[in-house]
């Protein structure tokens, strides 16, 4: 893995979290805090997860402790949300945008709040944090279609087809 392979899949990650956030625009507010049964029951659920995932990842790249996880409530509307995870996404990219290539490499340990201590190279736990986000993107992306909101395409392939403005 390399700083272009980092920054690619970043850029990615983003890009198809904007696709997203854009069908979930659609939407109304009762259909954002709808059950729906997967994995964390609504869209509201799903997008703090993804939200608290990428910053508790974050934290562990700059060396911080785990902190409790995001409340749902917090994010009580889509702009909440979008709000939030806009400003999350600046840190992160100030972060990915500062890594040089041998940090990539770097052992990266912590002690997440279970007590239970992990090492990982960044670059792993970096690609840990994008497929995440393609696994709960895809199910916000079934409740989106489920609410008759599908997202645009989330392939890859869609995403380099627009940065090579194919």
């Amino acid at each position: 893995m390399n700083l272009a392979m980092i920054n690619s899949l970043f850029d990615y990650h983003y890009w198809a979290r904007d696709r997203v956030l854009a069908a979930a625009q659609l939407i109304t507010p009762e259909q954002f805090t709808q059950s729906k049964g997967h994995s964390f029951d609504t869209l509201q659920g799903t997008f703090a997860h993804l939200m608290n995932s990428e910053r508790l990842w974050l934290s562990r790249w700059q060396g911080r402790p785990d902190q409790p996880a995001l409340n749902p409530a917090d994010f009580p509307m889509l702009d909440a949300v979008i709000m939030y995870w806009k400003s999350l996404e600046m840190r992160m990219r100030d972060f990915v945008k500062g890594v040089d290539g041998a940090a990539l490499t770097n052992i990266i340990r912590y002690t997440n709040l279970q007590g239970v201590t992990f090492e990982y190279p960044l670059w792993q736990m970096m690609h840990q944090a994008v497929l995440h986000g393609v696994h709960h993107r895809s199910e916000a992306a079934t409740m989106l279609t489920e609410f008759g909101h599908a997202p645009d395409p989330l392939d890859i392939i869609f995403h380099y087809r627009a940065q090579s403005g194919q």
